[in-house]
């Protein structure tokens, strides 16, 4: 097992980071920003996931 962070955990590590620096100061229209990039980094984390899913089933039907 792998111990280095794939890049979906860096980008939500980074988002919790800019949460905690902009605080309770936060415009709801940044908050609003974060949360938007939040799902798109799950998102892109799914697919990539499905993606790989994709490759298996393909290598083995093909076999």
């Amino acid at each position: 097992m792998s111990l280095t962070p794939t890049p979906a955990i860096i980008a939500r590590d980074a988002l919790y980071a800019l949460h905690g620096k902009l605080g309770e100061d936060a415009s709801t229209e940044q908050l609003l920003q974060l949360g938007m990039l939040a799902a798109q980094v799950e998102i892109a984390d799914r697919l990539e996931g499905i993606e790989k899913s994709l490759d298996i089933g393909l290598l083995i039907r093909t076999e």
